[in-house]
């Protein structure tokens, strides 16, 4: 992996803290090309602001949490710790450290895409800080909610988004919906790695051909709701040309 020259952003005028963040960029116009180059952000920022944002930054930062200590880099006279969330999506970090960063409001997206609003909420869930983004999660779900394709083959993360943000109007009707909808339809599950299951669609009183399934990742699906949604289903665990006992007599209404 190649890397760029870093970026250097400042969310506080007396930072104490810099949060490493790692931006990755494919070099191929083939999807399925695995070389990338990745860049560092540097985000200069307030300790006391994450600490009181995220129970989890609070431990991490704590330096009595037994963990090795953070590693400190130069910036002016002063030696500051480095905190590298290299593992989360930049943009979406972004968001919310300019949220738990005050008076930023004006760089906070009014509008975001249905992947962008599923990694906010993973990291909401990662973080414990989902009342952070409030109210923010209004506006952002409203105007995704108008594409009327949350129950669809490839939506399975408004599960998370829905179990994140359950207080906001619709959320708890939909979380219901798509659980029940993935009870019908799971037709194949990985019990060795449960990284995956395979999602039949159905549409208007018919069931897709084996072929036609969809992969879904379990990764954005909290666990309880995962777990209720298989224990319901009425899957065959070889769906090879096969087609469910159950795609006749199962309720479509």
């Amino acid at each position: 992996m190649l890397k760029m020259n870093s970026v250097r952003r400042e969310f506080s005028k007396l930072p104490d803290l810099i949060i490493k963040l790692t931006r990755r960029h494919s070099i191929s116009d083939n999807p399925e090309a695995t070389s990338e180059t990745s860049s560092t952000e540097k985000v200069y920022v307030s300790a006391a602001a994450l600490q009181n944002a995220s129970p989890v930054w609070r431990r991490m930062l704590d330096p009595e949490n037994g963990f090795q200590s953070l590693p400190t880099e130069e910036f002016g006279n002063a030696k500051l710790p480095v905190l590298s969330l290299e593992d989360d999506d930049a943009d979406s970090m972004l968001i919310l450290l300019r949220i738990s960063m005050h008076y930023r409001n004006r760089a906070i997206p009014k509008s975001l895409s249905y992947e962008q609003l599923l990694d906010i909420a993973n990291l909401c869930d990662k973080y414990d800080c989902g009342d952070l983004v409030h109210p923010w999660p209004s506006f952002w779900i409203k105007e995704l909610m108008q594409n009327s394709n949350q129950l669809n083959p490839g939506y399975e993360g408004w599960l998370r988004i829905g179990h994140t943000f359950s207080e906001i109007d619709g959320m708890e009707s939909l979380v219901e919906q798509l659980s029940a909808q993935l009870a019908k339809e799971c037709c194949e599950w990985d019990s060795k790695t449960s990284e995956k299951f395979l999602r039949w669609e159905l549409r208007e009183n018919l069931i897709l051909l084996p072929g036609n399934g969809f992969s879904v990742a379990t990764d954005d699906i909290p666990s309880p709701i995962l777990g209720e949604s298989a224990g319901k289903s009425r899957f065959h665990p070889n769906h090879k040309d096969y087609i469910p006992s159950w795609c006749n007599t199962v309720n479509m209404h």
